[in-house]
């Protein structure tokens, strides 16, 4: 494919070639000439912390305004102290700036400050910050703003411009009161210079051991030795601006333009470019041979080696053309205080920017493209894409006019062909610049293509937005292969090891083997999410997935989901990129993660519980932090990472990130306590006896990012070890006791280290009370001891005395105690016979409970018995009727049966014995008619029938007697739970048969269990006798006569060890019944020993007591659940197999 690239300067080419020989000995030269140039004393070239290879519009313009905490957008001027503080002043007062706060005097919130306006600031060489006003000059001393005594002779002047000269003099210009000097603590004028010097003082300046002094009208005179020679008039200047030296030049700014003064006059630049700049109000020279040049239609910087001007205004983002002063800190980074557009810095981050300001087709890119190694292919919301060579950005020349205004992905493929993918089709050129556009004609259904991807057996696959997946074939048509796919929106594809196409979709992702869905992972198979925004396959054919949730990790059937939890910093991760040190760069919503692989390894292995994730943002340069979801960055053959953003691409040399030095240092403001506010830190500080509260302020100096200044703070010997506080810059400690104390702060810029070989401190003392004081101390010690003596002495004379009165009443108690012995022997019998007899009197009473219980029982089982046995003595009684019968039938037959014979072998007789058997015959009919014999047979199987069902009837009781009579069973053994809750039904049914319906949920899982078969079925004939007493009470009590019958629920579920209150395997038993129901205050005391709601003899109060003790003699719980009127619920928890309580 050939791109017709413009062509190169010489000069650019010469450079380029020169940057790369010898970037070192640059580095080397550039060193040596800042340390001769900041020799001088003048001022000299200003070491910028800034790329000047860069354009202005790659820069990073920080602004801050009133909505920051600027007491006004108009700015006056600026300077930096000595100390590191930013000074603002402003047309509504004045500001200091630390990097992260603004602190604001102004008329409302300082009494001290009395105008509004604050005109000049001046840094002098003590470290006090000089203040000029509409309304007198201010000194900042020692953290405080004063106003001396000896400045109140200005107090009503305007102070426009001051001046500290070599030898220390403070030189001040007013509005329409001239020149005053600042001498022996005294401000006296300069009275000569009225009539040289008319207006408003603009600025005032020093060269070759003279003094100048310029107007705003214009007028500049030159002071030396005591004489005033006026040198510049109003016609030539129409207004002086400033002036300012750098190295020997001095730089006047006037309303003709940026002139030069040489000897007495002021003469153009040697730079046409720079005097075609007629509202200059600011200059600096950088130590590159660059000049920053502030005016009133933006910035401006010259090259003097290329001669070239650039200008950065309004239309390009700056935030006012009107600018006011430049400041150059003491980190390089350059200042600009705008008349309404606030206060400005201009950074130079880590990151390097490209967009529309440096030509790129678009600020929205989607596609990044590495086409040589020093030619790059940028895309996005544009019909044009974009060679980038160097720092020129040229439109390349395509064989077509691309079809859509959106270029969303571009591939070079193994014959280096170029495919765009376009929302208006797919587009095709070879490297003979031959072109094709592939549209639904050509198979390709949807022609909203996302992204194209090339798998190892060059087959060029497509992800639409509409219609899914499609594969090139051999015929140059593309097929369509969206069956079963996870979505229709295709967002990413990937190639594992195995040569299997992965596709990424908004529900989801599958695998592709020969052109067949194999294989799909959604959120069921344990994604975090199913929006797959990118796939990366690493050399160990791991599995990475950018989803909008966060990272997600696929190894083998082993997924791992990584968020915040895991130390990720955003949610959203849009695409995922490996660099050569082995790093992810994430893009997310609002910046990039840099996350160590190994990490996020160990972490999916359990071998670490964190990942440590460092994030890059506008802070760190990029120009726009807000990275395109659906954009895909690049890792270049260099080594920079590149991303798409909406303010157009950023890449980083990721071989330039390392650890920022630590050089800033902590600094206090103020010691504030409920007593008093401390600012002077140079004299011994003493706090009163009492003091309630010390918070100290303190803060430190990063311009560049200062929010990623942490601190770390103790007071000694209060605090063992260092408090982080992150970037809080104030401690707080109540009630203090009376000591000395040093408070210590250390600092730490970003990732950096931290400086405690050199922290900042404070000493302070707390003041004791009058009686916390040593002396006091010394003599109440004294006191206390001499006390302590007068009182031994006394105490020893009264033991004497004592010792003698004891031995005289030791002999009457002894005998007392003899007395009292034998007394308490007497009472001791006596309590152990009421302890035995009340010991009996509960065994009796236990067994009243028992006797009750079982003749209750022995009744209800004899009635239960007695009815089948009924049955069975009935069906017998008749049996026997019926046999009877039928042995009177059988006789006859058999007599009949005689004569058949008889007539046989008496053939004589024939007629006789033919008479009897007619007789026989006729009786047999006549006893066949009156027994009924048809109905008989019927009645006989009947009979037989109802005394089977007798018989079964009492079998089953028998069993389930067999199965409840084991009381008294005392050891453990399995038995199985649903056959003892049948057992003890069995015996109640004569007591629920006709009005209650039971009703048995029984969990099959439920087997056996270890217990005491015995005393469960007491538990549940308790339970269940109870549920039965409670119903017929609610019946009796509301008169229920209808057939309608009353239910109890039994259910039995088994419980795991998670869902178990016994933290156990669990059997649960639930018996609920329908009865009346008890009170909260009944279910509370219903488990105590005698409680009852019986009446009287009807109930002993100890049923459910002894239930409660025989569930936790199992190592189980009862509970109790009951509402009045509507039934009352017994859940009871049994462990399944006892060992799991012994090893848990």
């Amino acid at each position: 494919m050939k791109f017709r690239f413009p062509s190169f300067s010489f000069f650019s080419l010469f450079m380029n070639f020169a940057h790369k020989l010898g970037f070192f000995c640059v580095l080397t030269f550039v060193f040596i000439f800042q340390f001769i140039a900041f020799s001088n004393l003048s001022f000299a070239q200003q070491a910028v912390n800034l790329d000047t290879k860069k354009s202005l519009s790659q820069y990073i313009f920080k602004n801050w305004t009133t909505e920051e905490g600027l007491p006004s957008n108009a700015i006056l001027d600026i300077i930096q102290d000595q100390k590191g503080y930013i000074w603002i002043a402003t047309h509504d007062g004045l500001a200091r700036f630390d990097g992260a706060k603004f602190t604001s005097y102004t008329v409302r919130n300082t009494p001290i400050v009395r105008s509004h306006a604050i005109r000049s600031l001046l840094s002098d060489s003590k470290g006090n910050v000089w203040i000029g006003t509409q309304r007198g000059i201010l000194k900042y001393e020692n953290n405080q703003l004063t106003i001396p005594i000896e400045f109140s002779v200005l107090n009503e002047y305007s102070i426009e411009a001051i001046y500290e000269d070599a030898n220390g003099v403070i030189w001040v210009g007013t509005s329409s009161n001239g020149i005053y000097f600042y001498k022996d603590e005294q401000f006296r004028p300069l009275k000569e210079v009225r009539l040289y010097l008319q207006g408003a003082v603009s600025c005032i300046f020093e060269k070759n051991n003279s003094l100048y002094f310029a107007s705003q009208r214009g007028d500049m005179v030159r002071y030396k030795n005591g004489k005033i020679n006026r040198i510049v008039d109003f016609e030539q200047t129409r207004g002086v601006f400033f002036a300012k030296t750098i190295n020997t030049t001095t730089w006047i700014g006037t309303d003709n333009g940026l002139k030069i003064l040489q000897g007495d006059s002021l003469v153009a630049s040697p730079y046409p470019q720079i005097n075609e700049i007629k509202d200059a109000v600011d200059i600096l020279e950088d130590q590159n041979g660059f000049f920053w040049i502030a005016s009133e239609n933006g910035l401006h910087r010259f090259n003097k080696k290329t001669k070239t001007l650039e200008n950065y205004n309004e239309s390009q983002g700056l935030s006012s053309n009107i600018l006011q002063k430049l400041l150059v800190d003491k980190e390089g980074n350059i200042w600009i205080a705008m008349f309404r557009g606030g206060l400005t810095q201009i950074l130079d981050g880590k990151f390097v920017n490209i967009s529309t300001s440096e030509g790129l087709c678009s600020n929205v890119i989607y596609s990044i493209l590495q086409f040589t190694p020093e030619k790059y292919l940028i895309a996005g919301e544009s019909d044009s894409i974009s060679i980038l060579y160097g720092n020129i950005v040229r439109n390349a020349q395509l064989p077509l006019q691309l079809p859509s205004q959106r270029i969303r992905h571009m591939l070079f493929d193994a014959d280096s062909s170029l495919w765009i993918s376009t929302y208006s089709g797919l587009v095709k050129i070879t490297r003979e610049n031959e072109y094709k556009i592939y549209q639904p004609k050509h198979g390709l259904l949807d022609d909203h293509v996302r992204l194209t991807f090339q798998t190892k057996d060059s087959t060029i696959w497509v992800g639409t937005r509409r219609a899914g997946l499609f594969y090139l074939t051999k015929e140059d048509s593309f097929k369509n292969v969206s069956k079963n796919l996870a979505s229709e929106i295709v967002m990413s594809m990937a190639e594992d090891k195995k040569g299997n196409l992965i596709v990424g979709t908004k529900r989801g992702i599958s695998f592709i083997e020969n052109k067949q869905i194999i294989k799909q992972l959604w959120t069921q198979n344990g994604l975090a999410s199913n929006v797959i925004f990118s796939i990366f396959v690493d050399k160990n054919d791991v599995i990475w997935l950018g989803t909008d949730t966060g990272l997600t990790r696929i190894e083998g059937d082993k997924i791992t989901n990584f968020d915040a939890t895991s130390g990720l910093c955003e949610g959203t991760v849009f695409d995922i990129l490996e660099d050569k040190e082995g790093y992810f760069w994430l893009p997310c919503n609002n910046g990039v993660m840099r996350i160590a692989k190994k990490q996020l390894n160990d972490l999916a292995n359990r071998k670490a519980k964190l990942v440590n994730c460092r994030f890059f943002n506008r802070t760190d340069g990029m120009k726009s932090d807000q990275m395109v979801g659906t954009g895909r960055g690049l890792v270049d053959s260099k080594g920079n990472v590149w991303f798409p953003t909406y303010k157009g691409v950023a890449y980083i040399n990721t071989k330039t990130i390392s650890q920022r030095k630590n050089d800033s240092r902590a600094i206090f403001e103020k010691i504030e306590t409920d007593k008093k506010n401390i600012y002077d830190f140079n004299k011994e500080i003493s706090l009163a006896a009492g003091t309630q509260y010390v918070s100290v302020f303190f803060t430190a100096f990063d311009y560049k990012n200062s929010f990623s200044l942490d601190f770390k703070y103790r007071l000694i010997p209060f605090d063992k070890d260092w408090i982080y506080s992150q970037n809080q810059r104030n401690a707080t400690y109540t009630n203090l006791p009376p000591n000395e104390y040093r408070f210590e702060v250390i600092t730490r810029k970003g990732d950096g280290t931290w400086n405690e070989e050199n922290p900042s401190g404070i000493n302070f003392t707390v003041q004791p009370y009058w009686y916390q004081r040593l002396g006091f101390q010394i003599g109440g010690v004294l006191g206390v001891i001499l006390l302590f003596l007068f009182i031994y002495f006394l105490r020893n004379l009264q033991y004497k005395r004592n010792q003698i009165y004891l031995e005289r009443e030791v002999t009457s108690r002894t005998e007392e105690v003899l007395k009292q012995k034998s007394q308490l022997q007497v009472q001791k019998e006596e309590l152990q016979d009421t302890v035995q007899r009340l010991n009996q009197t509960q065994t009796h009473l236990v067994q009243s409970e028992k006797m009750a219980s079982l003749g209750q029982l022995t009744a209800g089982i004899a009635h239960e018995i007695n009815n089948p046995i009924n049955f069975v003595y009935a069906g017998v009684d008749a049996l026997q009727t019926t046999l009877n019968e039928l042995m009177e039938l059988m006789t006859l037959y058999e007599e009949y049966e005689q004569l058949e014979n008889n007539q046989n072998s008496n053939e004589g007789n024939e007629e006789k014995n033919e008479e009897k058997k007619k007789a026989k015959f006729n009786e047999i009919l006549e006893l066949k008619n009156q027994i009924q014999f048809e109905e008989l047979k019927e009645d006989l199987h009947q009979l037989v029938k109802d005394i089977r069902y007798g018989a079964h009837r009492t079998s089953e009781i028998v069993k389930g007697l067999r199965t409840f009579s084991r009381l008294d069973e005392v050891e453990l053994r399995w038995a199985d739970l649903h056959e003892n809750i049948v057992a003890t039904l069995v015996i109640l049914r004569p007591q629920y048969k006709d009005h209650i319906e039971i009703i048995r949920n029984f969990d099959e899982n439920i087997s056996q269990i270890e217990c005491f078969p015995g005393k469960l079925n007491q538990v549940f004939t308790n339970i269940i006798a109870n549920a039965i007493q409670a119903i017929d009470e609610k019946r009796e009590k509301e008169e229920i006569k209808t057939p309608q019958k009353d239910k109890i629920i039994i259910s039995t579920q088994k419980l795991s060890k998670e869902d178990s209150p016994l933290n156990i395997e669990t059997a649960k038993v639930s018996i609920q019944d329908s009865g009346k129901g008890m009170s909260e205050e009944t279910r509370q005391k219903i488990f105590e020993p005698f409680f009852t709601t019986k009446g009287v003899g009807k109930g002993t109060g100890l049923g459910l007591s002894i239930s409660f003790g025989l569930i936790e003699k199992h190592q189980g719980k009862m509970e109790v659940e009951s509402t009045i009127g509507e039934g009352t619920t017994f859940l009871i928890y049994l462990p399944v197999d006892r060992n799991e309580i012994l090893s848990a």
